[in-house]
């Protein structure tokens, strides 16, 4: 985890201090949205696997870069829950797989007239996960008609820890500092790694999402 913590401080901190120097103003600001999150990949078309929705929020900092301001540098420090749903109604078994974790954006964008654009990769760090999962109680005491039992793992043990991934964001943002975005998200590859595997039942799976996201710059800088 301390590695992490330091790409994040070095990543937020380096290009602020940069500007700062040069006098060009810096804004500050949060942000919150709601991300529709699945996984992809092999063996997911074989097993009905369906989007989970998650939140997401943070701070973020917006770095102009040049004298006329279009262009920008934006680091972001999110906490983002992603996952996906698995269910086989023919046994009425249903799962829900949860994963919360810390990322890091760095994003170049170019805004004109209100309007921006920004892509820019992303690293995440799992710390989080609570995997539920129901089905039939089939044990000699479940009578004629079973019940549903429920039971959930918080067991990091398996999980590849590190998500790195690709964003693309496209937004509005108006004068008073209030601002929309859309967001693409996809893993740059699958999470496997050394017999880790983030997806149990998907070993070769990457995560993917699409995320609405409401944000507001701070008036001071």
């Amino acid at each position: 985890m301390k590695p992490f913590l330091f790409l994040t401080l070095g990543a937020l901190v380096a290009p602020i201090l940069s500007h700062a120097q040069q006098g060009q103003p810096i804004r500050f600001g949060l942000k919150a949205g709601a991300t529709l999150s699945t996984i992809t990949g092999p063996g997911t078309s074989d097993y009905p696997v369906s989007p989970l929705v998650g939140g997401v929020g943070g701070v973020f900092a917006t770095v102009p870069l040049g004298t006329a301001q279009h262009w920008f540098l934006q680091p972001e420090l999110l906490y983002s829950r992603q996952g996906y749903r698995f269910i086989y109604s023919s046994i009425d078994y249903k799962s829900i797989y949860r994963s919360d974790f810390v990322k890091l954006p760095l994003l170049l964008g170019f805004t004109h007239g209100g309007f921006f654009a920004a892509v820019g990769p992303q690293v995440g760090y799992l710390v989080h996960v609570r995997n539920t999962y129901q089905n039939r109680d089939t044990s000699p005491n479940a009578g004629a008609s079973p019940s549903i039992v429920e039971s959930a793992n918080t067991n990091l043990d398996g999980y590849q820890r590190w998500e790195f991934s690709a964003v693309a964001a496209v937004g509005y943002r108006w004068q008073c500092g209030a601002g929309i975005e859309l967001r693409y998200t996809d893993a740059l590859f699958n999470q496997s790694h050394n017999g880790l595997t983030t997806f149990r039942n998907y070993r070769d799976a990457h995560s993917l999402s699409g995320q609405v996201q409401a944000s507001y710059l701070l008036p001071w800088h």
